[in-house]
């Protein structure tokens, strides 16, 4: 709290999470052009996340009265279903293997946060006290997304891979947030194997990351503008090789340089302090 390395917390706090979590995945061959793949997925997870709010303590605020903890618990449950549609030997189309599919995914989370504690008039103009009050919310994010593949031998040796992923994300934070943004990605791989043990690639991706919202800054002024913030994108440029190091052990090199790009979302903390949460790096 004062810039140095030693904390002065008087609470330890918790951050803990439980999750029971199951898939299921079937394949179904569809003659000897193509099969078809599901798997379904289902997740419950129990969070908790607390810790000292002023993070002081009694002799280290004092003579001020100023003594905060704040809890989160939090139920996540997810469910996600995919089918793929994959090649098999009788189905390739101009030699290439392919496949084709489609995702999607629900996801509902409650939050209740508990803030407990006081502040004393001497550093809050007001005495305030906090007697355990629950705030509740509820999140909910639903994303469907569609992808393909197709990868091309150019030769007897080398591979030239192409995919494609579009996405459609929307999520809801109880009455207050509805953002919904669709993103595309992809990417575009060449692989040469010299020899059976050793292969070369290089691979230009571009992924992504849906936006969101600030729920910390409902009702700070000035920052109306900045509750929402939009989608992340990645490009990723990548060269490598694999290879047997001594003749029998594996072994990987691979030089990559990524590109983050987002929209510039400035935070406001309880000092006035402003600090980047998403930001172009």
């Amino acid at each position: 709290v004062d810039g140095g390395y030693t904390t002065f917390s008087d609470q330890p706090g918790e951050d803990s999470q439980r999750t029971d979590a199951s898939a299921l995945r079937a394949t179904l061959p569809l003659g000897d052009g193509a099969e078809l793949v599901s798997i379904t997925g289902v997740a419950r997870s129990d969070i908790v996340y607390g810790f000292d709010a002023d993070w002081g303590n009694g002799d280290f605020w004092s003579p001020y009265v100023y003594d905060f903890t704040q809890r989160f618990d939090r139920e996540r449950d997810t469910v996600n279903q995919e089918l793929r549609l994959v090649s098999a030997p009788g189905g390739r189309v101009m030699g290439s293997d392919w496949v084709f599919g489609a995702y999607v995914l629900s996801l509902e989370e409650t939050n209740r946060r508990v803030d407990t504690g006081t502040c004393g008039a001497s550093a809050c103009g007001v005495e305030i006290v906090l007697d355990e009050t629950p705030v509740t919310s509820d999140y909910d994010a639903t994303s469907l997304a569609f992808f393909g593949e197709l990868s091309r031998p150019l030769g007897a040796r080398t591979t030239l891979t192409g995919g494609l992923r579009w996405e459609q994300r929307a999520a809801e934070f109880g009455t207050t947030f509805s953002p919904r943004d669709d993103l595309l990605g992809g990417d575009l791989s060449l692989t040469h194997r010299p020899r059976e043990s050793v292969s070369l690639w290089a691979r230009v991706a571009r992924g992504f990351k849906a936006g969101g919202f600030n729920a910390s800054l409902v009702g700070v002024p000035g920052a109306e503008d900045q509750l929402e913030f939009g989608p992340e994108y990645l490009w990723n440029y990548e060269v490598g090789t694999r290879l047997p190091l001594g003749g029998c052990v594996p072994a990987g090199a691979a030089v990559f340089y990524a590109d983050v790009a987002g929209e510039f979302v400035p935070v406001f903390g309880p000092t006035g302090v402003v600090a980047p949460e998403n930001a172009s790096r």
